[in-house]
């Protein structure tokens, strides 16, 4: 009997203490998992969405309540992606990079020259830094003129959100008490709650919008009206919470750059003036059109990409890019890239070429493929690489699953040659904008799992910045945006993971995980089965000592997987 689909007994194992792999703690990481040759694309998403995650044909699940460190499962509906402004830049400087504006030298001495001036910088700063109240006040009367702005464009902003009883007030008593305040101690980053303030103001008006979704509407509009009034020394941030993120980037000098004024009245006329000189500029200066999101042609196994960036020089040599998918599989190749990569970029030497293939390269998933309904389009399901090339070089590999609803990125290295490229975040906008473009014949494939996020280490916090993003809780299994509050409940309550009280209405366990009630070793005793010796048996019918082994350790695997997996998947040995 074929059993490459069947869980492998002798890999079941319970909640074991073991050491953290991220923070290293020794016995403080807690795990659940088992061993699957084969695994269906429909059984996986549903593990996914149980938090589990695969590393080759190993499946496993973290308890958050007991472990040290909180990996919460990351997804993204890409359909409501918005594009953060430091991911903007990377694809505009990488587009520049296949029109042949820019090559990887004059990137390189960017990063060098940009990394001499840091160095210069520290080694002449003023150690007294300028008082947090100066920079306070500065930025409060910053926020006034944006307060007015705001509401020379009320109209627009009423229209933006469809607010058919009156429009958006922006001048009230209420909204003008907003305070400046630092976040963080000793840390150049401001905020302030004038958004928040307006929202709250005008709330009556749609009382169906949530704070994020408000913010979503007007975004965009604000930061357009703001931006030229705001010194170029900050760079702004508009969060979901209605919060104005400053971040100072060059000591300010106010004196310089405004003639010397008598009142904070002539202050902010002269202020308004050069706005209106900025806005005429801006409209002045066409943007460029992004090519970037080209769809592919309607192929099947080859898919994908080919970028050609506008006609610009003709004497600039363009690249030809263009990213392939194969099913996963391990060859000399790009076992030394990633080699290479692991060296280069994460200063490892341990890498071998078995553990690169049970790492990256099995096809752990059933293949499979979905037709769209006016048959042109051909979804394909398993596990995959994604090749990313540079006129018919291999530049990168993403490693990724597709299920019928998901794409979920395993892993991303490229040829260390290419890291000024920020291969890293082109490779998660080029994986969104292919989610993006088959969402249109696939409807339900429209969403990006990340793996796990986990705020107290430093590399896995970037998975947030793929916006909208959500957290799975691990009590209830429903879904939670992500969003400013969300963010600090994790930093000040480590250990208090049941995240789905911030949804808007009250909400249980999901019913197929929901155990209360139910006595689990009987459970587990009446409905895991097992292929023993040629034979279907359950836990019940083995004798003795083995049916207590075995009860002990399929109690946390069932909590795990929830009834119907727990029921459907036969153990062999």
């Amino acid at each position: 009997m074929n059993t490459e689909h069947m869980p492998d007994l002798r890999s079941v194992h319970g909640y074991s203490p073991h050491k953290c792999g991220y923070c290293k703690k020794e016995n403080a990481f807690a795990s659940t998992g088992m061993s699957v040759k084969k695994m269906t694309t429909q059984d996986y998403q549903v593990l996914m969405d149980r938090g589990w995650r695969r590393c080759g044909e190993y499946y496993y699940k973290v308890n958050l309540e007991t472990s040290c460190c909180k990996p919460f499962t990351i997804r993204m509906n890409v359909n409501n992606y918005v594009m953060r402004k430091s991911h903007q830049k990377a694809l505009n400087k990488f587009n520049k990079f296949l029109n042949g504006e820019i090559t990887l030298e004059d990137l390189k001495k960017k990063e060098e020259q940009k990394g001499k001036k840091i160095d210069e910088e520290k080694k002449t700063e003023n150690p007294k830094k300028q008082p947090l109240g100066d920079k306070i006040e500065e930025l409060a009367m910053i926020n006034k003129y944006c307060l007015d702005k705001i509401a020379e464009i009320a109209p627009v902003l009423s229209e933006a959100l469809q607010i058919l009883n009156g429009a958006l007030e922006v001048k009230s008593e209420g909204i003008n008490k907003f305070k400046v305040v630092q976040p963080k101690k000793n840390e150049e980053v401001y905020s302030s709650n004038f958004l928040n303030l307006i929202y709250a103001e005008n709330r009556k008006k749609f009382p169906e919008l949530k704070l994020p979704d408000f913010i979503a509407k007007i975004k965009e509009k604000v930061l357009d009206v703001c931006k030229p009034i705001i010194p170029s020394n900050y760079g702004v941030e508009i969060k979901e919470n209605g919060y104005f993120f400053f971040s100072f980037r060059d000591e300010l000098k106010m004196q310089e750059e405004k003639p010397e004024k008598k009142s904070k009245n002539d202050q902010k006329l002269a202020s308004q003036d050069q706005t209106k000189m900025e806005e005429i500029k801006t409209q002045k200066e066409k943007p460029k059109v992004d090519k970037d999101n080209k769809k592919p042609k309607a192929d099947s196994q080859k898919m994908i990409e080919e970028t050609k960036a506008p006609a610009a020089d003709p004497n600039k040599k363009k690249i030809k890019f263009e990213i392939k998918l194969a099913k996963a599989s391990c060859d000399d190749a790009t076992f030394e890239m990633y080699k290479n990569y692991c060296r280069e970029i994460h200063g490892s030497q341990k890498e071998s070429k078995d553990g690169y293939k049970d790492f990256l390269c099995l096809q752990a998933l059933d293949y499979g493929e979905i037709e769209s309904e006016d048959k042109s389009r051909k979804l394909k399901l398993g596990c995959y690489h994604m090749k990313y090339y540079f006129d018919g070089k291999l530049a990168a590999i993403g490693v990724v699953d597709f299920t019928s609803k998901a794409l979920s990125s395993v892993y991303f290295f490229y040829d260390p040659i290419y890291k000024p490229l920020k291969l890293g975040v082109i490779g998660a906008i080029k994986e969104i904008q292919f989610i993006k473009d088959l969402s249109t014949k696939f409807p339900e494939f429209q969403y990006y799992y990340l793996g796990y996020y986990i705020q107290d280490c430093q590399k896995m916090v970037y998975k947030a910045e793929y916006e909208p993003a959500e957290l799975l809780c691990p009590i209830t299994y429903h879904w939670v945006p992500f969003d400013e509050t969300l963010k600090t409940h994790i930093d000040k309550n480590h250990n208090d993971v049941r995240i789905s009280k911030f949804l808007k209405e009250p909400v249980t366990c999901i019913e197929d995980m929901n155990f209360e009630g139910i006595n689990l070793e009987a459970f587990v005793k009446k409905h895991v089965k097992l292929f023993l010796q040629g034979q279907f048996i359950t836990i019940n019918d083995l004798a003795g000592n083995w049916k207590t082994i075995f009860v002990k350790a399929f109690k946390d695997l069932c909590a795990g997987l929830g009834k119907k997996l727990s029921s459907e998947f036969i153990f062999h040995a």
